[in-house]
């Protein structure tokens, strides 16, 4: 809480984003104090240009924590090592103290009109917020004014997360209902509000059944009802321009505004950028792979489940590529992948699970610095159609007309053929069941179709920051427990993995052998191949832990309940040792 005695307020030296071009602007030096600003739209306008900044964390939007990729160093979390810090962790509140601080001074404004806006972005970014901690922490204190130093609600203990949910859907309905009604990829609206409503609804609702909480009902409700006004009143559609439309969604510099809801404009000459062609290409900065519970999701070509396939088990990567949903070779490097005119391979000085990504990059045109200037997409329509489709199934009130204005419409886009749901329920997909690659806790008649959402979902979303909290509200946990494993080798040898009849990457045991391979690597000290599996694995020494019990909330931090006296409790399972 330490985090709300700061000073009420540092204009001089905020960086502001401008609703259209990101353009960083300063604070009027003349107006550097509440009495004098907040008086006219421009500076409620200028004001709430900080949130975007504070309350979009988009700087590893891409990397996607989680299950179906793994980085090269090990996430505590992942690994059940999270220690409960002294401070810190995801504890803090400064954001918050802004846009209560701003909402507490708008009111200065004569200008009716712009104050219902702008309240209407402080009110929505407060919503971002509170859902973020509430996914995050559990039970938190509600806090709906900007506190002093000396204020003894700073001492006050968690608010229910009843309390809190409804207070953040009511931020949500002001914003949506004042908002303009108007589509910007680049600044907030009523779409936008809405958007968010779908996402966290959906949230909760799933959160509480699959945790074993009341009412979920009631939020998965408002999950359709926000998804479907969206729907009908949005007027956006998915793209499907280009050659690889799917790819080039997120290859292309400027966000396609019929299919992207809210983005982050980059901007190369002002130093707004991000670093996605690094992490994806830079052996020193990337060490990130996709998981067999990425490759093997894909469906056939036809539809059909990937896992129907006599020997799929043991398929290279030549021949696992095959009849695919296009999806699969657009966001990951298979053998035939052209990048700027150049046959690609796999680059296993990078990733090291075979799967390399291809999503994000931008082109060649940015690996000189890896300053990318290609649009971070935070919010996709294709998200809302899914958290409609989820949401339904959830409730058991799912039609095929449903799947019909959802799922096909996301398929359509390559040439997939739509779900059956009446198929999906009556041979749901064992692998999509299995613990090693799916789920285990689905039940009910709607089981099938819930999984090949699931699916659909890990497919279409992936590396757009969702993963996480996905595993989280499932209570999937236990995904963390399996291996991280790769792609297929049946042993050390040479391979052609870019698929243009050469063997181009050897793999070996001891001394190198003589070789005409480009790419060559130790399965001792390079790569790590299971043998038992015979893929290539990450971090398959070092023990894994998951606690069901602790492990899908984290840890408050010692200093804030000592700075509460123990009236913060502690989240359960964690034992920070102390004692009031």
């Amino acid at each position: 809480m330490k985090a709300f005695k700061y000073s009420l307020l540092l204009l001089t030296c905020m960086c502001l984003l401008s609703s259209c071009d990101d353009i960083i602007d300063e604070m009027p030096e003349d107006k550097t104090t509440p009495e004098s600003y907040f008086n006219t739209e421009s500076d409620l306008e200028q004001y709430t240009n900080k949130f975007y900044t504070n309350g979009l964390h988009m700087s590893s939007l891409y990397e996607d924590r989680g299950d179906i990729m793994i980085p090269q160093y090990t996430d505590d979390a992942i690994f059940g090592k999270r220690i409960i810090p002294e401070s810190g962790g995801g504890w803090n509140w400064s954001a918050l103290r802004d846009i209560n601080f701003y909402l507490a001074h708008s009111e200065q404004c004569s200008n009716t009109q712009a104050r219902a806006r702008y309240d209407g972005v402080a009110r929505l970014f407060r919503a971002i917020f509170y859902y973020e901690k509430v996914a995050n922490f559990g039970d938190v204190p509600w806090y709906d004014k900007a506190l002093d130093s000396n204020d003894p609600d700073l001492y006050k203990p968690r608010d229910s997360r009843e309390l809190v949910m409804q207070n953040i859907m009511a931020d949500l309905d002001y914003a949506i209902e004042n908002l303009p009604a108007s589509r910007n990829t680049y600044v907030v609206n009523r779409y936008t509000a809405l958007g968010f409503k779908s996402r966290i609804a959906l949230f909760e609702g799933t959160w509480r059944k699959y945790h074993g909480l009341d009412d979920y009902e009631k939020y998965l409700q408002l999950c359709v009802s926000a998804s479907d006004r969206l729907m009908n009143e949005g007027g956006y559609s998915i793209a499907k321009d280009g050659v690889e439309p799917y790819f080039e969604l997120f290859n292309k510099e400027r966000a396609n505004s019929n299919e992207v809801i809210l983005s982050r404009r980059m901007n190369t000459s002002l130093g707004i950028f991000h670093q996605a062609n690094a992490w994806i290409f830079s052996p020193g900065q990337g060490g990130r792979g996709y998981t067999i519970r990425l490759a093997q999701a894909y469906l056939m070509k036809d539809g059909t489940y990937f896992s129907s396939q006599d020997g799929y088990q043991y398929m290279t990567l030549m021949e696992e590529f095959i009849d695919r949903d296009p999806r699969m070779a657009q966001t990951i490097t298979c053998p035939g992948t052209y990048r700027d005119n150049q046959l690609l391979t796999p680059n296993f000085s990078v990733n090291k699970t075979g799967y390399q990504p291809r999503k994000w990059d931008g082109g060649k045109k940015y690996d000189s610095d890896f300053h990318n200037g290609n649009d971070l997409h935070i919010m996709r329509y294709p998200e809302i159609l899914l958290n409609y489709a989820e949401a339904k199934a959830e409730l058991g009130t799912l039609t095929q007309d449903d799947i019909d204005r959802t799922i096909k419409l996301i398929r359509d886009r390559v040439s997939m053929p739509n779900l059956s749901m009446e198929y999906a329920n009556s041979n749901p997909d064992p692998w999509m069941e299995a613990a090693l690659t799916g789920w285990t806790n689905v039940e009910g008649p709607n089981k099938g179709v819930i999984l090949e959402i699931r699916r659909e979902r890990t497919i279409e979303l992936v590396q757009e920051g969702l993963r996480w909290f996905d595993i989280m509200r499932w209570k999937g946990g236990s995904a963390f427990l399996q291996p991280s494993l790769g792609a297929y080798f049946p042993a050390a040898g040479e391979y052609d993995t870019d698929g243009d009849g050469t063997n181009d990457v050897l793999l070996y045991t001891g001394s190198a052998p003589s070789s005409s391979c480009r790419y060559k690597f130790s399965l001792e000290a390079d790569l790590d191949r299971d043998e038992a599996t015979g893929r290539l694995r990450m971090h398959g020494l070092i023990p894994r832990n998951w606690d069901e019990n602790r492990d899908y909330l984290a840890p408050i931090p010692s200093k804030e309940r000592r700075l509460t006296n123990g009236a913060l409790t502690q989240n359960p399972g964690w034992d920070d040792g102390l004692e009031f």
